[in-house]
């Protein structure tokens, strides 16, 4: 994790807080300073709809993704990512919370958990705790199409927060998308088959943190 692990993260002090700070902990790793304090007051709040509502308010490009381990690990880190937090006292319940997925290596990813710190697990025991929802989030003043490539929608689905001056980099993105086979949606679809996925794996959860 080398420069990424020294940087000073934010601790949530509320299990209520965890949406907001995994996003502010996903712009420090990023390097950006970008205050987030108003997303407690979406509506949405803390559904994953308020990250995309605020990435969108803010002009910064994201998709809400589903996604396997094989496209996982050709995706841009880091990211956010969704998990299941079991209850160790009652294995039935779980909580849904974000955390900041900053890296895959071979049979290892680690990831910030804005209550835990750094955790490093193997992968395979981070597919177990994950919801398969990550959304990804282009640094504010990356225009590259690497910024959030390697899995698209449809060329009808590029919402308007894509400015013209984007529109050949979104061809080449629709192109690595397809290679890749992610199963993708324009920012804050809401598919009816990642509805039903998200209520069964949330069926007890403290704060409904899912798609909804």
């Amino acid at each position: 994790m080398g420069n990424v692990k020294s940087k000073k993260w934010v601790k949530e002090s509320t299990e209520y807080s965890n949406t907001k700070v995994a996003l502010e902990n996903l712009f420090i790793i990023q390097g950006e300073q970008i205050p987030v304090n108003e997303i407690e007051r979406d509506p949405k709040y803390p559904r994953i709809e308020s990250i995309v509502n605020f990435l969108n308010r803010n002009g910064i490009e994201n998709l809400v993704v589903e996604l396997g381990e094989d496209s996982l690990r050709k995706i841009p880190f880091p990211c956010l990512a969704q998990i299941i937090e079991t209850d160790d006292k009652n294995l039935e319940k779980g909580q849904v919370r974000f955390v900041v997925l900053n890296s895959l290596n071979g049979r290892l990813c680690n990831y910030l958990d804005s209550k835990k710190g750094w955790v490093e697990i193997e992968v395979d025991t981070f597919l177990d705790i994950s919801t398969g929802i990550f959304v990804l989030v282009s640094k504010p003043e990356n225009d590259d199409v690497d910024s959030i490539s390697n899995v698209v929608t449809d060329a009808e689905d590029v919402p308007s927060m894509f400015s013209v001056g984007t529109s050949a980099a979104i061809f080449f993105i629709l192109l690595i998308g397809y290679i890749f086979f992610a199963k993708v949606d324009k920012p804050g679809k809401l598919t009816h088959l990642r509805r039903i996925k998200l209520t069964i794996a949330n069926e007890l959860p403290r704060f409904d943190l899912s798609l909804g």
